[in-house]
């Protein structure tokens, strides 16, 4: 595989210097000041699924404050995107303290919110760019179909390392009932982190990239438990950091919405896979997380990050 990126970076005249940053799927080479070159680590692209990438982010292209990313051509081997401005926060978070941190996780939560600005009411509930998408008339229902899923996909590991699965999934969705019944069809980014959001020098968020198969039409507070539970799941967050955004998800959601989107997320993080991941405390966060929703500690994380 090296050797066909070399060749790649020839043919379109760059080096290994021009790398930029690496993502779970793909590396990042820049071209030049408007564009962006990704290439997959290993074997080739979904080009069906790369075109309805492409369809989704035109279809929201400039309807945020804060850019978003675009695709100029695709091919099994690479692809050619629109350079954004900024940094990753992931990158920056370990030179921020303070106030400026303060500053950083303010705007991070603010550009979470922001993304439900975009709706989609034509849409069912549920994915928009996998395939086949899972969808629902009902958001709970889709939840529900997608829990289940997550369920059956990491059985054995969550009975092995938790208990019974199917105690788990009935505590889980005895919480549903805390997520709205009837939100907007909105725009749901679904891995919003620190990794996919760039920051300017202010520390505004200049762009927010990765709407990928996680991203949905849904409730707009799935963004922002996301935004808030998942830097739990990585090196680069202090303790200080899961207080803070445990503090301000509950300004922004009630206890029992934010305690059903933690279990529907450790659902999903149980998966063994994941352990081998560039996020490799995901997985052990999905167990400890069941762990938590296993012995009804509505409180956790308050403990720290695991």
């Amino acid at each position: 595989m090296e050797g066909v990126r070399a060749a790649l970076l020839r043919r379109f005249g760059i080096t290994e210097a021009a790398r930029i940053g690496a993502g779970g799927e793909s590396i990042v080479y820049g071209l030049d000041a408007a564009r962006v070159l990704r290439v997959p680590k290993a074997g080739t692209f979904d080009v069906a699924a790369l075109a309805r990438q492409r369809d989704l982010l035109d279809a929201i292209d400039g309807r945020l404050p804060f850019a978003t990313p675009r695709i100029e051509e695709i091919d099994a081997g690479h692809v050619i995107e629109r350079r954004l401005p900024g940094r990753s926060m992931l990158a920056l978070l370990p030179d921020l303290s303070g106030e400026r941190r303060a500053l950083a996780w303010a705007n991070y939560l603010a550009a979470a919110e922001a993304v439900s600005q975009v709706a989609f009411p034509e849409r069912d509930f549920g994915q928009v760019i996998a395939a086949p998408p899972l969808t629902a008339p009902t958001w709970r229902g889709y939840l529900e179909a997608s829990l289940m899923r997550f369920a059956e996909r990491n059985r054995a590991t969550i009975a092995r390392e938790v208990g019974e699965v199917d105690v788990l999934i009935k505590k889980a969705l005895a919480l549903i009932d805390g997520v709205p019944r009837d939100p907007p069809r909105a725009l749901v980014h679904g891995d919003f982190f620190p990794g996919n959001v760039l920051l300017a020098d202010d520390l505004s968020v200049s762009a927010v990239i990765d709407f990928s198969g996680f991203t949905l039409v849904g409730d707009p507070l799935y963004d922002v438990a996301g935004a808030c539970v998942f830097p739990e799941m990585i090196a680069e967050t202090t303790a200080e950091d899961v207080a803070l955004l445990a503090s301000e998800a509950g300004k922004r959601m009630p206890p029992q919405a934010l305690a059903f989107y933690r279990a529907y997320f450790a659902f999903f993080s149980a998966d063994p896979t994941l352990a081998a991941s560039p996020y490799p405390g995901m997985h052990e966060w999905g167990v400890r997380a069941l762990r938590a929703l296993k012995a009804e500690r509505r409180g956790w994380p308050a403990q720290g990050r695991p």
